[in-house]
């Protein structure tokens, strides 16, 4: 049963957290909208005594990064002087997924279970946009109140990670066995719906790159270090974007307003500002310093700005002001390059599966090229847009995926060396005999 759980918080993200948005019918408790923290938590607890038992543990790399962040928010707190409370709510809210896919790598999750996460999260993808269509033309719903299943308030934004992480799998499927028309009536779909039902403007403006990119490694033309190199130039970019006079360049091209830069680049300036001048641009101030305070009391930083710049702060802030307020630059730099450490590891995955062809190559080869426009927007292009570090929706479905990729390396790894060793000693191997004889 514990091998489901991540199915169970699939289908937890789609049709329950949304029920404590506002105006919802558990508005007034916002646990619902956080289940995902005893829910992961639980799963660490019940899959240790296996862990302990078999006295195995499958590495990735990215422990120490973990590790790293922990400690980083555990000085934070101290040197803050926040509660217990607020540092364990840091944690929990930047390290429960990669916890999350430490635990499945360790608890014996099956190739089949792998795959039934992957065709339940297109199957919700499709399902989201028959529901679109229904609520538009039955109950005339439509902009942020258009997915009923995943909240009335910010359901769009949780679409729209289903809509762009789907349209990664489908692009990679088509380049990987030709065309078919279901998918691209689909892709048309999302499109449609993105554009004159539900406005999600992060679909409309995202989609193209991140194709673009899967496109491109399966042609050959970039590689990992080239996508490396891209995302950081354009979170670069991005800071440096937040001192170009927004106000003037909105009078002089109206159609700014419709992408809104100065809307997100705003408050990143602001906040930065702030960092700087009170010395804590290193290591932010303090857990939760940027929670509008759905559990106990509204964060130091959120406060400071919640008068002048209300409407910015409800509408949703992005990573970076999440991140530079609460973690510092040392801790967005940390979690960076523990994200960093998966695309190499796809990198890797990528590179060994052009070399096999067992019955599950085909199945990993769409992770793996998937995944390459999944990263992108996880770990760039996406951090402007909101905060999805923190998102459930966009965590859950990023780590699943680096689980796979880290247990897809380490299954052909292991294949590829009983082959060698057959090759190597057929006779011993014929017979039963010990190889280390």
């Amino acid at each position: 049963m514990l091998k489901y759980i991540p199915m169970l918080l699939l289908i937890y993200v789609w049709c329950v957290a949304g029920l404590s948005d506002p105006s919802a019918p558990f508005q007034n408790y916002p646990i619902v909208r956080w289940l995902s923290f005893p829910i992961i938590l639980g799963l660490f607890l019940l899959t240790l005594p296996r862990i302990l038992y078999l006295k195995q543990w499958q590495k990735t790399g990215f422990e120490k990064y973990i590790c790293g962040i922990a400690l980083l928010i555990t000085i934070s707190t101290l040197m803050h002087e926040c509660s217990l409370q607020d540092g364990i709510y840091a944690m929990g809210i930047y390290l429960r997924y990669p916890l999350f896919c430490l635990i499945i790598l360790n608890m014996g999750i099956t190739t089949r279970q792998y795959r039934l996460f992957i065709i339940l999260f297109c199957a919700i993808g499709v399902l989201l946009s028959g529901e679109a269509l229904f609520n538009y033309y039955f109950w005339g719903l439509s902009g942020d109140k258009t997915f009923i299943s995943l909240g009335s308030s910010w359901g769009h934004v949780a679409a729209g990670i289903f809509f762009m992480y789907g349209s990664c799998l489908v692009i990679a499927h088509l380049l990987l066995n030709g065309f078919r028309i279901s998918y691209m009536i689909y892709l048309a779909l999302i499109i449609f719906i993105s554009l004159f039902i539900a406005s999600i403007r992060s679909v409309l403006i995202f989609m193209v790159p991140m194709s673009l990119i899967i496109w491109a490694v399966k042609k050959e033309i970039i590689q990992e270090r080239m996508i490396l190199l891209c995302s950081a130039c354009f979170i670069i970019i991005t800071l440096l974007a937040v001192m170009l006079p927004w106000q003037t360049l909105k009078l002089e091209h109206p159609f700014i307003v419709n992408i809104s830069p100065e809307y997100r680049l705003r408050l990143i300036g602001q906040i930065i500002s702030e960092l700087h001048s009170s010395g804590d641009i290193f290591l932010g101030v303090g857990p939760r310093s940027m929670s509008p305070g759905a559990f106990g009391h509204m964060g130091s930083m959120y406060e400071m700005f919640y008068f002048d710049m209300r409407s910015i702060l409800f509408g949703g802030t992005n990573q970076y002001v999440k991140a530079f307020s609460e973690i510092g630059v040392v801790g967005f730099i940390i979690y960076w390059a523990m994200l960093v450490k998966t695309l190499f590891a796809n990198a890797q995955f990528h590179r060994l599966l052009k070399e096999d062809s067992g019955k599950n190559v085909g199945y990993y080869r769409l992770v793996s090229l998937s995944f390459w426009g999944i990263w992108i927007h996880y770990s760039a292009f996406g951090l402007l847009y909101n905060d999805f570090w923190r998102f459930d929706i966009s965590s859950l479905v990023f780590w699943f995926f680096v689980a796979i990729i880290y247990s897809g390396k380490q299954s052909l790894l292991k294949e590829n060396k009983d082959q060698i060793d057959v090759i190597r000693y057929p006779v011993e191997v014929e017979f039963g005999m010990s190889i280390n004889k």
